[in-house]
């Protein structure tokens, strides 16, 4: 135990985050725990050992409605799909690359992200109502990019090429349509601008959102907990209403506009 302890104290010497420190020291508390279970060391030291205090969080900082709705606007084809997927379903950059046109069901608006288009974690397959604005856009460019059955709604994408999308195309674009108020801003603001709008509406419990977003509760509130005091009471009865209102706002149409079909937004 003193060793570990004294790792950990070299590790943030050489410049290593508190949670780099962290994640190390968990894994290999979980060899040494596989080392005592066989009997090569009599019990698991890192058990005794203090861990490093976790980094304070920084507040999430998402894009208001008319803000998501301005920044939607500015894009066509395949980034517009990508934004939608994020800002008005909510989904984690993973399953942005992952969920395929079979887990579409624009009749039944409905996009299911079953356990294999998402992250490990995740106890059970999601299925996300979609408002109609983003079913009739996913449906337009379904139509224009000509994507069916297990091809993914976005196209082949890689990780990296999703996070150089966010900081070439994303970032800018959220910048601009939030006067400047947000220049970091990544893939994963998209579903953090979702999740806060959930709360300006009536027709969305706490348990909806929580389904809807694969979040556990606590985790939820870790998140959100502030942005959820700031909103108060809900205004909008459903995300319909929500997206309609702030497309209006923001002088872009409540549903999509022909010129945007035409170029496969």
């Amino acid at each position: 135990a003193p060793a570990l302890a004294a790792h950990q104290r070299l590790l943030l010497k050489r410049g290593a985050t508190p949670s780099t420190v962290r994640e190390a020291m968990t894994k290999l508390g979980a060899i040494l725990q596989i080392a005592a279970e066989y009997g090569y060391v009599t019990v698991n030291p890192a058990r005794t050992v203090r861990n490093v205090p976790a980094e304070p969080r920084e507040e999430i900082d998402p894009l208001a409605p008319v803000e998501l709705e301005r920044l939607v606007a500015t894009f066509k084809g395949r980034d517009r799909a990508i934004a939608l997927l994020g800002g008005h379903l909510g989904l984690r950059p993973l399953e942005i690359r992952q969920v395929p046109w079979s887990a579409l069901d624009v009749k039944a608006r409905t996009l299911t992200v079953g356990r294999a288009h998402t992250k490990a974690s995740a106890r059970r397959p999601r299925v996300i109502a979609l408002p109609s604005a983003t079913a009739r856009e996913l449906r337009a460019w379904q139509l224009k990019s000509g994507g069916r059955g297990p091809e993914p709604i976005v196209g082949t994408m890689s990780a990296n090429a999703l996070r150089l999308w966010g900081e070439r195309c994303l970032r800018p674009a959220a910048s601009k349509a939030s006067g400047n108020r947000i220049t970091d801003a990544s893939t994963y603001t998209l579903r953090h601008s979702h999740a806060s709008a959930c709360h300006h509406v009536r027709s969305l419990t706490l348990p909806a959102i929580l389904g809807r977003l694969g979040h556990k509760q606590a985790v939820h509130f870790q998140h959100y907990a502030h942005i959820i005091d700031a909103i108060g009471e809900a205004r909008y009865s459903d995300l319909d209403a929500l997206i309609s209102a702030a497309r209006a706002q923001s002088g872009v149409p409540p549903l999509f506009r022909k010129a945007d079909t035409e170029s496969g937004g």
